[in-house]
């Protein structure tokens, strides 16, 4: 099962929320909802299987629809908002800030940026990471390669990473010995 980030899309133009969600699903992000303004918004983020992740387009009357969502981000603050409007001045990019917006999109969208955003809040979520493979591999038998990839495995687990090792020389492997343990198989 893929995880993915749930999403509310607030657009009132219906071919924007459209291509929209088209372009949110190649970065795991279900819309589950699409509204044409935010006055929905609040009865959405009660339900305990809320979003994640709410979009808001402010256009075309940014004040009104900031007014609208003010208090939601400190309500629900396990939820990550992404406002996108055409106008931007710093008074309502310092009250966007304030609320606890965590992303502002310049309209019209730069992929890259709106990309970028979206990465950021997948984050938050482990959505999108990739493991890390160290492979150690010896060259003749008792060089130390089975040392190696001990001490690597302990010290990324020390170091708080998630670590998993495998031996795969599956008859005389002596991972298990090098960390006291007895397997059963």
């Amino acid at each position: 099962m893929s995880f993915q980030v749930t999403c509310v899309l607030v657009d009132p133009n219906a071919e924007n929320r459209k291509e929209l969600t088209a372009f949110l699903a190649n970065f795991g992000v279900q819309v589950v909802t699409q509204l044409a303004g935010a006055d929905g918004l609040p009865a959405l983020l009660q339900k305990p299987d809320g979003p994640q992740l709410v979009i808001v387009n402010l256009d075309p009357n940014a004040h009104e629809t900031i007014r609208k969502i003010g208090p939601l981000p400190q309500q629900y603050p396990s939820v990550n908002f992404l406002l996108m409007s055409h106008a931007v001045d710093t008074n309502m990019l310092m009250e966007v800030m304030h609320l606890g917006v965590k992303e502002f999109v310049q309209l019209p969208i730069s992929e890259e940026k709106f990309a970028a955003a979206i990465e950021r809040i997948n984050q938050v979520y482990g959505v999108g990471k990739k493991a890390k493979i160290i492979q150690v591999i010896p060259t003749v038998g008792g060089c130390g390669s089975t040392t190696v990839a001990c001490n690597v495995a302990a010290s990324l687990a020390a170091g708080g990473a998630k670590t998993v090792l495998i031996d795969l020389d599956l008859v005389r492997g002596g991972v298990a010995s090098y960390f006291d343990l007895r397997p059963r198989y």
